[in-house]
């Protein structure tokens, strides 16, 4: 499903988160130097939620609305993601204000929706299984040894800077690991990759305070040899959204427009 691949682009530069879920096939490599880790996963995942959200202000929203811009080549894509506790996820990619598509997730359901050819897809299997993993990593509770079945810790040197890197083994053993870097000073999330099939790299170039949380304000993703930059121009939580919102739209017939 090729507007599901397209949807990790837009959605990770958020709150992951994101990221989430990406030195990947097609895309420049760079090498690690390897390192001994001077911190335990706990003591990461708690000094990570520190840095991010301080006074614990994410942690308790109940939703949140999301806004940003995608830019590939010369294109320029709106996007807008919503979120409603526990479990509800919703992203539109819109032009000129009308949307054209979007993925939405609520519970253990999820569509993908094209507006122009007035079709929805249900989203099962494999591809359902990892995208409530992705939207996961972008909730104010997640954890990282939870949404994973496991987790491992290593440090890593790349550029002359040293990170924290957690290799994330989903539940689902065919699904791909997921690798994090955490930077060691800063530990705030700055990279993460996802091997094939999805071949996707996001680096977070720059974070912004929003209502005392630190958000990814300009990612670069690289997807398949695709490189876009996502810009978020705007972040509400506790915003006011709909449970209606995250049910698949009811296109009528032609003859009855």
């Amino acid at each position: 499903m090729n507007e599901l691949k397209k949807s990790f682009r837009r959605l990770l530069p958020g709150f992951v988160t994101a990221l989430a879920p990406f030195l990947l096939t097609g895309c420049f490599t760079p090498s690690e130097e390897e390192l001994s880790p001077d911190i335990t996963l706990n003591e990461l995942e708690k000094k990570m939620l520190a840095a991010r959200d301080p006074r614990g202000v994410f942690m308790h929203a109940k939703s949140y609305v999301q806004k940003q811009v995608v830019t590939t080549g010369k294109k320029e894509a709106l996007v807008e993601v919503k979120y409603l506790a526990p479990d509800k996820y919703k992203i539109v990619t819109l032009k000129e204000n009308r949307p054209e598509t979007a993925i939405i997730l609520n519970g253990d359901s999820a569509w993908a929706v094209q507006y122009r050819e007035r079709r929805v897809t249900p989203i099962t299997g494999w591809q359902l299984s990892r995208l409530k993993n992705m939207y996961s990593l972008g909730t104010p509770d997640d954890s990282y040894q939870h949404l994973f079945a496991q987790v491992d810790l290593s440090m890593v040197k790349l550029d002359d800077r040293e990170y924290y890197k957690m290799t994330c083994i989903p539940r689902n053993r065919e699904d791909a690991p997921i690798s994090i870097y955490v930077g060691k000073d800063s530990f705030l999330l700055r990279r993460m990759v996802i091997p094939a099939p999805y071949n996707y790299q996001s680096t977070i170039e720059r974070y912004g305070l929003y209502e005392g949380v630190m958000i990814p304000e300009e990612t670069v993703i690289e997807q398949n040899g695709v490189r876009s930059t996502s810009k978020i121009y705007f972040n509400k939580l506790n915003a006011d959204v709909a449970p209606d919102e995250f049910l698949p739209p009811v296109f009528p017939p032609q003859d009855e427009e």
